[in-house]
């Protein structure tokens, strides 16, 4: 909470680190490893819950360039158990140096090392197409969709959130508007800071050489080319219903009065455009 920005980086370090670790170890597979690691900092409830969420193909790239299977053909990656206990030592021990080199401001608290840290890996039952979409819902949010807000007054907002330890039951909170902030707040990330990062074979530097080596390996052809690919637009409303520029109240075109520029963006890229629709109508001020 006092260090997000070093904290967070920290946890990005460490926990690539011992994947690819184990990746290099020739007892489990014995190569380079890739992934793509996205922060999530909230549960459902808004409580502060920082984690990481890998994406990690079952395999390795060897140095001649050939492509090897995790054991069991993919099916079976690393010990949890043995990721657990070596991402806990990496992890406290590099918070034990950062107070040693006076970057914390306050000490490592003790006991760490007598509780489980767990780390919690699976294969994608649903494939990893499924994996890809559920993460990638998240990955422009920050902790609440605004579905999930049934009211707003002048005092209070009240939201909707699924209990895990009730087998998902959905509940229904109420909250003071200040304290709904203070939580809401707590999940914005430190200015400039990136919550997606490609690391391996799969990293911006490596990846063109090393999935063509992939595929190779693999004998598998290459993505088709996206030029038939439908406009943004299409796909937002395929995927999620929703039609962008369009008054979900009464259907009308939503008009674009003004573009109020970031000024915390440098790159000078350009709005998107929406899709040209017949205007209609609307009764209601946007």
């Amino acid at each position: 909470m006092y260090h997000k920005k070093l904290m967070y980086n920290l946890l990005f370090t460490t926990v690539t680190d011992v994947m690819k670790g184990f990746g290099n170890n020739t007892e489990w597979a014995g190569g380079k490893t890739g992934m793509t690691a996205i922060l999530h900092t909230w549960g459902q409830n808004l409580n502060y819950h920082p984690h990481l969420h890998l994406i990690v193909p079952a395999g390795v790239l060897l140095r001649d360039g050939k492509w090897k299977h995790a054991r069991s053909n993919g099916n079976y990656l690393f010990p949890v158990k043995s990721l657990s206990k070596v991402f806990r030592k990496r992890m406290v021990d590099s918070l034990r140096e950062l107070y040693t080199n006076r970057l914390l401001s306050r000490p490592v608290p003790g006991g760490l090392y007598e509780k489980p840290w767990v780390v919690y890996a699976k294969k994608a039952f649903g494939g990893p197409e499924q994996v890809i979409k559920y993460l990638s819902r998240y990955t422009h949010r920050t902790a609440i969709s605004n579905n999930r807000i049934l009211s707003v007054d002048d005092k209070n907002v009240t939201f909707t959130w699924k209990d895990y330890k009730q087998g998902y039951k959905q509940q229904t909170t109420t909250l003071r508007g200040e304290e709904f902030l203070r939580l809401f707040c707590q999940h914005i990330t430190p200015h400039n800071f990136t919550r997606i990062r490609h690391y391996g074979f799969l990293s911006s530097a490596s990846k063109k050489k090393s999935l063509a080596l992939i595929r190779t390996s693999l004998n598998a052809k290459p993505p088709s080319s996206r030029v038939n690919e439908k406009p943004w637009q299409e796909i937002v409303f395929d995927r999620m219903g929703i039609k962008p520029g369009i008054c979900k109240c009464c259907g009308g075109k939503m008009v674009t009065i003004e573009n109020i520029p970031n000024r915390f963006r440098s790159s000078t890229r350009a709005p998107p455009q929406l899709l040209s629709t017949k205007p209609i109508n609307c009764n209601l001020a946007v």
